[in-house]
């Protein structure tokens, strides 16, 4: 199995994973949303339809459609940024008593391992340059 497959899958469990929990936990997410964001439990609805496409899409049997979920996934994790700066801004505990395992300082980590996530979103989703440089067979008559 390629590196590519494994991130592949990683991934594709993480993103499926977290986008059910924010149905069947959303009152975990929601207490992490910052007050000034308006809707908050449709933002974390919203974010969890994203993030169970993105997961589904990076297996999608068509490269472009699997590109384009990992840009989606890209711009899922720019958009939840915010709420990342405002916990880690806030520390542990988190404005609803939550006590974060290992403390502030893995709220600060999350904060750099998103732009990892997003590097990850691209390289697992993006096609191969074999397989893009190689033309589609052409049938003969």
């Amino acid at each position: 199995m390629t590196k590519k497959i494994v991130v592949r899958v990683l991934m594709s469990i993480v993103f499926v994973t977290m986008g059910i929990l924010h149905f069947t936990a959303d009152s975990r997410f929601l207490s992490n949303m910052p007050p000034y964001l308006p809707a908050p439990l449709w933002l974390v609805w919203i974010s969890g339809v994203f993030e169970f496409l993105g997961g589904v899409g990076v297996w999608a049997p068509w490269p472009r459609v699997r590109q384009l979920a990992g840009y989606g996934l890209v711009a899922l994790l720019a958009s939840v940024y915010i709420v990342n700066i405002d916990m880690a801004l806030h520390g542990s505990p988190l404005r609803d008593g939550t006590v974060v395992p290992g403390g502030t300082i893995v709220l600060w980590l999350r904060l750099p391992m998103q732009f990892v996530m997003m590097w990850l979103a691209v390289y697992c989703t993006r096609p191969d340059p074999v397989a893009a440089a190689t033309p589609a067979a052409v049938p003969t008559a």
